[in-house]
């Protein structure tokens, strides 16, 4: 059974909490939880967020507040870290646990606690101690749960220190090594980040046709649905990404479309986002073409670090995780898609190359297209046929003679 941990950056969408200097705190919080996030999830810990970036559950307070325990309690989190930033005219750090708690409780307070106080210390800032209250999110959860106040947004020394990455990484690597230490699991450090891996980018404009997409696919699983190779072309090229060979990662997380692992073919996850192999329930997607958005937005966070189009909605629940930018090719989402996954981009860009040496038959080059079945039809009535080779060419201008030659035979029958 996977460790399993919540990650709640407070305020945020409707309520942007306290400000100060320029700054909202839902906007720092969502920093120090996401950052602290990744942390975990590098070193085994499945991660959940209370809120998105810049939405929630509700529109009120109250409500809020009892959606995020609520949902922790549902997740069976092991422990659950909430993120704030204090307004009052002060100076430094705080935390809180609710006072009726156990020693389970107390032991995670103090070693997050004595980690995060000592990041406040070399920054100048003050230790305001270890305390207790009744917090709605320190009460309504059922594991331990600790509260950070991150140093006091109306604070011009505090602010300017708090609000940069720099200290925001130290803060989470700290908050991370004391969970770490409670859970009695070994912290996993950052990789130094490895030289440009040089291979095949995943930006870039597809090359397969669709007809070779589903060929190629059905010579190997006859009840490939043929409605998901244009919708790979369709939203790669919206993303910029090469759809093509996004489609041959979806053959290779899927097993060639037959399942069989953690993820069940009803879950429309055709990336095996969130799947770590100990068989629970990964990511589930509404429809087909919800899938292959949330599996391009994956390799998108991936490649670049340029936000999502305008009009976008992030379906990929782990989309904020993703270190953006880390891996430009297919060959550098080894041991990062997958792990070990030592040749993992390079086995893609094998079945790919498979997909391109596909020799479609003669004929069958409509296979897959939009207008299949009304092509079919007007074959077998013998109103339009193939060119001398045999291929049909489905998107192939029609000439005025060619077209005299349809209406002619209409006029026969």
């Amino acid at each position: 059974m996977a460790l399993v941990g919540i990650t709640d950056p407070g305020h945020g969408g409707f309520d942007p909490g306290a400000m100060g200097n320029g700054m909202r705190e839902g906007d720092l919080t969502w920093e120090f939880g996401l950052k602290f996030a990744r942390n975990m999830e590098r070193s085994g810990v499945k991660m959940y967020f209370t809120r998105e970036k810049n939405s929630t559950a509700t529109n009120n307070r109250n409500a809020e507040l009892a959606y995020r325990s609520n949902y922790a309690n549902e997740k069976g989190a092991s422990f659950y870290i909430s993120f704030h930033i204090n307004a009052g005219g002060g100076t430094g750090f705080e935390s809180y646990r609710y006072p009726k708690t156990d020693s389970s409780t107390i032991r995670l307070h103090q070693l997050v606690h004595g980690n995060v106080a000592a990041v406040f210390s070399q920054s100048g800032m003050t230790n305001r101690g270890i305390k207790t209250a009744d917090f709605a999110v320190l009460r309504g959860t059922n594991m331990p749960a600790v509260l950070l106040e991150l140093g006091f947004i109306d604070n011009t020394r505090d602010a300017k220190i708090i609000r940069t990455e720099e200290f925001q990484n130290k803060v989470a690597e700290a908050v991370a090594r004391g969970v770490c230490q409670w859970l009695g699991i070994s912290y996993v450090e950052e990789p130094a980040e490895p030289p440009q891996v040089e291979g095949t980018p995943i930006m870039g404009e597809a090359a397969a046709t669709l007809q070779q997409l589903l060929g190629f696919t059905r010579s190997i699983n006859e009840d490939f649905p043929s409605e998901l190779p244009p919708i790979y072309l369709e939203i790669g090229k919206r993303y910029g990404i090469r759809g093509d060979i996004a489609f041959a990662q979806m053959l290779k997380e899927t097993g060639y479309f037959r399942f069989g692992g953690d993820v069940r073919k009803e879950q429309n996850n055709f990336a095996g986002i969130g799947a770590i192999g100990d068989g629970s329930s990964r990511a589930s997607f509404k429809t087909m073409e919800e899938g292959v958005i949330a599996h391009i937005q994956h390799l998108y966070a991936y490649c670049t670090t340029k936000p999502v189009l305008a009009g976008e909605t992030v379906v990929d629940p782990r989309f904020h995780l993703v270190n953006r930018g880390s891996a430009p090719t297919w060959e550098a989402l080894n041991g990062k898609w997958a792990v070990p996954g030592t040749n993992y981009g390079q086995e893609i860009v094998s079945i790919h190359q498979k997909v391109m040496e596909f020799k479609v038959e003669p004929g069958k080059d409509y296979m897959g297209h939009w207008a299949e079945k009304e092509i079919t039809r007007v074959i077998q009535e013998g109103l339009m046929y193939g060119d001398d080779d045999g291929y049909f060419y489905p998107d192939r201008m029609l000439t005025r003679a060619e077209l005299a030659a349809i209406l002619c035979r209409l006029l026969d029958r």
